[in-house]
């Protein structure tokens, strides 16, 4: 019994750490002209030696993603807050806080339809 729950501890340590370690590379590559997916992934084959599947490590670049994003919306949250108050008030002309708008409308519509779409081929391939 005793040493079941030491490998549970030393297994649930190592994640945690590991974890650590993937959040730290995730935060330092998501802004530089880097791949943030492929550092994660070479760091989680090389460092950790890590069998992970595809879709675990999906998963958990998503989960890391996530704090990114979180880390961007605290950092810009005053911009944020002028983008949001100029969609309340209708243009009387067209402003930069618009122009941002819209370039953000549409980058994200084409992001979305070409993501949707790679996630449905790859999905097929890796069937």
């Amino acid at each position: 019994m005793h040493s079941i729950l030491n490998n549970i501890l030393l297994s649930m340590t190592n994640t945690f750490i590991e974890s650590i370690i993937l959040g730290a590379i995730q935060g330092i590559a998501e802004w530089l002209p880097v791949s943030s997916e492929g550092m994660l992934l070479l760091a989680k084959t090389t460092l950790f030696n890590s069998p992970a599947s595809v879709e675990a490590m999906i998963h958990e670049a998503l989960f890391l993603h996530a704090g990114s994003a979180t880390a961007a919306i605290i950092y810009f949250w005053k911009d944020i807050r002028r983008l949001f108050s100029a969609i309340r008030q209708t243009p009387k002309k067209p402003s930069s806080d618009w122009n941002i708008i819209i370039f953000f409308i549409i980058s994200t519509l084409i992001s979305g339809v070409l993501g949707w779409i790679l996630l449905k081929n790859l999905s097929i391939l890796l069937k």
